[in-house]
C-alpha cells in the first residue's frame, strides 16, 4: 500500500502558508494560544459569520487531502484502472438506488442527475470516502476535531503539534460556493475531466447551505448576526443534522493527487491555472496545550462528541425522562 506525502518539518511546511514566517505559525505556550484566540475573536467582530472558515487536523505533518484522495492513492487504484471519479462515484450511484434517499430527494424536488453533491455531503459525515473536505465557520469546531482522541506529547517535533487552518474568504478573489456557480445544480460527472487539466489546474469549490444565494459572487453583507441555514436550494443539510451542529461546509477537490494548500499556492498567471486564490493561514499548536484548550474553549461551550455527533433518539429520550421527573 502506498502512502500519501506528509510534511517532514515546519521548514518544509511554512512556505505554503501566508503566516509561515510569523509567530502565529507555531504556538507553544498558553500566552500564544490566548493571543491567537483574541485575534480570531477580533476578526469575528469585524467580519460576517461566514467570512472565516476553519479546519482542524490532529497532526501537523498531514497535508490537506480528502478521504477519497487518501484511499484512492494509498490503494493505488489509478494503477488498477480505476479513476479518482470512478472510485467515489461508485458510492454515489449505489446511494441513488436507496429508497429512503430517493424518497427524501424527491420531496425536495432534486432530480436524480442533481443528487450527487447532497449524497456526497451525507456520505462524508458517515465515514465514506468522498472528494469533500470538512471545514467549519467556527474555530471551536476546528479545535474539537484537531484534538479528538489526542495524546499529550512532551517532545517538540512536527508530530507533536496539531494544526488549525483558516481561510479568510474575503481575501480569496475566486473561491465560490458551488451553487452560485451552478445555480441549476450539477453532477460530479461534470467535473470528471478536471483531474487531467495539468500541473497548474487549481479548480475547487465549497458547498454551504449557510450562505444566501449569490453571496460568494457579490460578497454583500450577510443578512443575519448569526449563522443560519438558508431557504434556497440545499445541498449539505438534507438528512444531515451533524453538519448543522458542526457549523460546517465542505470543500470539493476534483483533483486526485493535489492537496488543497498546494492549489491555493498556484498563481493565476501560471499556464493552466483556473482560479485566483491565495495562500491561507495555518496555526500549529503544541499538543501539551490541549488540556488548556479543552478547559478554556470547548467545555464552556459544551462542545463534545455528544454535541458534534448527536444521537437524536437519545436526546429525545433524555427529554422524556427529565419530564417524568
Amino acid at each position: 500500500m502506498a502512502s500519501l506525502p506528509c510534511y517532514s518539518s515546519f521548514d518544509e511546511k511554512q512556505r505554503l502558508y501566508i503566516n509561515g514566517n510569523e509567530d502565529s505559525f507555531i504556538i507553544s505556550t498558553k500566552d500564544e494560544i490566548n493571543e491567537l484566540l483574541v485575534t480570531i475573536s477580533g476578526l469575528y467582530q469585524s467580519k460576517s459569520p461566514v467570512d472565516l472558515i476553519f479546519r482542524g487536523v490532529n497532526n501537523a505533518k498531514y497535508k490537506l487531502f480528502n478521504s477519497a484522495q487518501r484511499q484512492w492513492n494509498e490503494n493505488e487504484f489509478d494503477k488498477k484502472g480505476l479513476s479518482y471519479f470512478e472510485f467515489f462515484g461508485g458510492y454515489v450511484e449505489e446511494a441513488k438506488r436507496t429508497p429512503v434517499l430517493n424518497h427524501v430527494y424527491n420531496r425536495y424536488g432534486i432530480p436524480n442527475e442533481k443528487r450527487d453533491f447532497p449524497i456526497l455531503a451525507l456520505l462524508r459525515h458517515y465515514g465514506f470516502p468522498t472528494p469533500l473536505l470538512d471545514w467549519s465557520y467556527t474555530i471551536e469546531t476546528a479545535l474539537f476535531f484537531a484534538i479528538d482522541d489526542y495524546k499529550v506529547s512532551s517532545t517538540d517535533t512536527i508530530d507533536d503539534y496539531i494544526s488549525v487552518y483558516m481561510i479568510d474568504k474575503t481575501k480569496q478573489y475566486e473561491f465560490y460556493n458551488s451553487k452560485d456557480i451552478f445555480p441549476l445544480g450539477i453532477g460530479v460527472k461534470g467535473f470528471s475531466d478536471w483531474d487531467d487539466d495539468g500541473i497548474h489546474s487549481n479548480s475547487c469549490y465549497y458547498l454551504s447551505d449557510f450562505e444566501p444565494e449569490r453571496y460568494s459572487l457579490v460578497k454583500s453583507n450577510y443578512p443575519y448576526n448569526n449563522l443560519r441555514v438558508q431557504d434556497d436550494r440545499q445541498e449539505t443539510t438534507i438528512l444531515n443534522h451533524r453538519i448543522i451542529l458542526q457549523d460546517g461546509l465542505l470543500v470539493f477537490n476534483p483533483h486526485g493527487k493535489k492537496c488543497l494548500e498546494e492549489m491555493f499556492n498556484i498563481s493565476v498567471f501560471e499556464e493552466g491555472a483556473n482560479l485566483e486564490v491565495s495562500p491561507f493561514c495555518c496555526f500549529n499548536i503544541h499538543k501539551s496545550l490541549i488540556p488548556f484548550i479543552i478547559n478554556k474553549v470547548l467545555t464552556p461551550k459544551s462542545i463534545s462528541k455528544e454535541f458534534i455527533y448527536p444521537d437524536i433518539s437519545r436526546i429525545v429520550s433524555d427529554v422524556a425522562d427529565r419530564k417524568k421527573l
